[in-house]
């Protein structure tokens, strides 16, 4: 569980709005809707152009070449670089990251619906209090909601989590009959993701962090780090801050077969976080400065 928390780390806020009461997070939810909503427009009228710009970026790179169309102003447009191209740069410069699927996957879907919209301090002390007050899942689903307000206290929102987290355990055990995912491991992946997007307070992200870190799956979870380092590397032009859904099944389309997917995603967190962030990114100490077209960084440093 060490490794899976100190990813919690990384990218601890969820784009689902789900996990927001309308009275402990109004402004939050209007936020996060109106976001959601600026992506939801830009994604008709952007499909074509990314479509478009996928297609030189293929031709560019068959080709050998090094700019993508025409050049702008005497400058060229690099191409989009590779995703094995960049992935094997970030795995220099972090690592990779383990395989953590032989643990229960029940605890990860646990672990990242607590993750959300919290510090990764705030929800290793609500999960460690969580398994402190009960001996195992089935119990906290046999418990009263009211009853898990104490331990998940420390991760905030603690109401909305209380009820998210019961009806998910619950509608589990109804399912399986005993809270435990393990059958998922002998699902194909459109069922796994669609049983798990059915769950209380589960969104596209989390689903996909439970198939890639409980369930060894090449799925790729987009978060707002990802989607912004990914804009920027070229690999998609779907507006927004927050990732739509045809947008993440996009990028995830762009996966190699047989590809380190959780290395990927863990790295591009890293990388967002230490050197592209929202607003001006730090290109000079970006370890993939010298192949990133910088989409949308005009200002940034050199």
């Amino acid at each position: 569980m060490k490794k899976k928390r100190e990813n919690a780390a990384l990218g601890a806020v969820q784009e689902d709005v789900s996990m927001l009461p309308d009275s402990q997070a109004a402004s939050s939810d209007a936020t996060m809707v109106s976001g959601a909503k600026t992506a939801r427009a830009g994604i008709s009228a952007g499909m074509s152009d990314v479509e478009a710009s996928v297609g030189e970026v293929r031709r560019a790179r068959r080709a050998n070449t090094s700019s993508v169309g025409e050049t702008t102003g005497g400058a060229s447009i690099r191409a989009a670089p590779s995703v094995p191209e960049v992935a094997e740069i970030l795995v220099r410069r972090y690592g990779p990251w383990p395989d953590e699927s032989a643990g229960p996957v029940i605890e990860q879907l646990v672990w990242f619906l607590l993750s959300t919209r919290t510090t990764v301090e705030n929800c290793e002390t609500a999960y460690t209090a969580l398994r402190s007050a009960f001996s195992n899942w089935d119990e906290v689903a046999e418990a009263k909601e009211e009853e898990l307000y104490g331990p998940l206290r420390p991760a905030g929102l603690y109401r909305a989590r209380a009820k998210n987290l019961h009806a998910a355990l619950s509608a589990i055990r109804e399912r399986f009959g005993a809270v435990s995912l393990e059958a998922l491991r002998a699902w194909p992946d459109d069922e796994c993701e669609s049983f798990l997007l059915s769950l209380p307070g589960v969104g596209l992200k989390v689903a996909h962090c439970v198939m890639s870190f409980g369930l060894a799956r090449p799925v790729l979870a987009v978060d707002s780090h990802i989607w912004r380092v990914t804009r920027r590397l070229g690999w998609h032009n779907f507006q927004g801050e927050t990732p739509s859904r045809r947008g993440a099944d996009h990028l995830g389309a762009l996966m190699p077969a047989g590809f380190d997917v959780l290395s990927l995603h863990v790295n591009l967190i890293r990388l967002g976080r230490e050197a592209c962030p929202s607003g001006e990114p730090r290109c000079g100490a970006c370890p993939l400065g010298s192949i990133c077209p910088k989409i949308g960084t005009e200002g940034s440093d050199p």
